[in-house]
């Protein structure tokens, strides 16, 4: 009998660390202190995060092979790479420093909250309406893996801002309109999306186990334009049961996926 999956029969797991949200996000700065500024009956500051301390002048001027980076407990600061001509460089922040990269904008320094694992992939351009150079950068979210993070950074009066077209972004939008049916008598499981449907067969007595979603998320340039290809994967199976495709559209303050449809990777 055909039903729809529910808890105990597929865990649709939306996979990536920490999420962001597709809107614009502000870069933080160093917090100025006014000792005037401090009230009676008032809850006592959050200590200031710890690469609040950091100057130019700490950080390293050649890049490092990240290693064991993500491992080390004692703070450490890794070049990860360089925009010369703008006179930018993006600085990556182990654990020990709370995670994170600072970007350096001739003496200023921003901080973003954005998840990586190996260096990352700079393109600079226009890619939304302006005449303003931005950037686009491809941030892989961990060493091996084939998922990424695609960023655009605007520069704004206050600095940069990033506008994050995440994973985990991408992840929400679509799982938000996929539709999952699970067939116990023909063991087939059907992913449904805006009128596409991809159906796997799986083995005899065996069910769907967990569905990954943005197992692979990967963003590519194209003649200026860049797209997105994100898939469904099996564990059971271990493979994917369908890739989702769409044009990612910049505006310079949020994004869209635009022609958003799946192509099912597998059938019965």
């Amino acid at each position: 009998m055909k039903k729809s999956i529910i808890a105990l029969a597929m865990i649709l797991l939306l996979t990536g660390c920490r999420g962001t949200s597709p809107s614009e996000v502000t870069a933080s700065i160093p917090p100025s202190s006014d000792p005037q500024s401090v009230a009676t009956n008032m809850p006592e500051p959050t200590q200031a995060p710890l690469w609040t301390t950091l100057t130019p002048g700490d950080l390293p001027t050649e890049p490092a092979e990240l290693g064991s980076f993500f491992a080390a407990s004692s703070p450490q600061i890794c070049l990860l790479s360089q925009v010369e001509a703008l006179d930018l460089a993006f600085y990556g922040l182990n654990p020990g420093y709370g995670g994170g990269i600072l970007l350096r904008d001739g003496d200023t320094l921003l901080h973003f909250d954005q998840e990586f694992g190996a260096l990352p992939e700079i393109q600079q351009g226009t890619f939304s309406p302006g005449e303003e150079p931005e950037l686009a950068v491809l941030w892989p979210l961990t060493g091996q893996s084939l998922s990424y993070d695609l960023v655009f950074y605007r520069p704004s009066p206050e600095g940069w801002t990033a506008c994050p077209v995440s994973r985990d972004a991408c992840v929400e939008l679509i799982s938000s309109e996929m539709d999952l049916d699970w067939n116990d008598k023909l063991h087939t499981l059907t992913l449904s999306f805006r009128g596409q449907s991809a159906v796997s067969q799986f083995p005899a007595e065996v069910a769907p186990g967990r569905l990954t979603l943005g197992h692979m998320c990967l963003f590519y340039e194209s003649q200026g334009a860049f797209y997105m290809t994100m898939d469904a994967w099996s564990d059971v199976l271990e493979e994917s049961l369908a890739v989702f495709r769409a044009e990612v559209a910049y505006d310079g303050e949020d994004f869209t996926l635009q022609n958003l449809q799946m192509d099912s990777m597998a059938g019965v």
